[in-house]
């Protein structure tokens, strides 16, 4: 999980520095994205955030160990990346198999609540959409 609480937190306190927030653009729940639009995208800058490391970009980038966040296009991943919901999502979550396929998961086939159920979704649907452009970038 991200710690937003240790970057965006106002020291001896429990509230969030806005200011940071906006710098760093936040997405958690109830900060008003509108206010990224204060920083100009050259003013951000490219920083580490928790970000795994991308072995697959090991011989082509510098940083791959410490990936960047896109945060300029994509917000800080605290938010939404690496909340509390997401990982509470990721037990749910069916591994890929060949040809599309997906490996039961007993815990998916056995839950009847809908928004798990869509969140799973969601997140297999963006899994499968990188998976046709890795796919169709390495065939080239």
């Amino acid at each position: 999980m991200f710690p937003c609480e240790h970057i965006c937190r106002r020291p001896g306190t429990t509230l969030l520095r806005r200011g940071f927030q906006v710098a760093r653009h936040c997405t958690l729940a109830g900060f008003d994205q509108r206010h990224w639009q204060g920083e100009p995208r050259h003013m951000l800058r490219k920083v580490h955030m928790g970000a795994p490391r991308r072995y697959d970009l090991e011989q082509t980038e510098s940083d791959w160990a410490k990936p960047a966040e896109n945060i300029a296009d994509e917000g800080c991943p605290g938010g939404w990346q690496r909340a509390p919901f997401t990982e509470s999502v990721l037990r749910y979550r069916r591994r890929p198999a060949e040809g599309g396929a997906r490996v039961p998961n007993r815990l998916l086939d056995l839950q009847v609540d809908e928004l798990v159920i869509e969140a799973v979704e969601f997140l297999e649907v963006h899994e499968d959409a990188w998976r046709s452009e890795y796919l169709a970038l390495r065939l080239k």
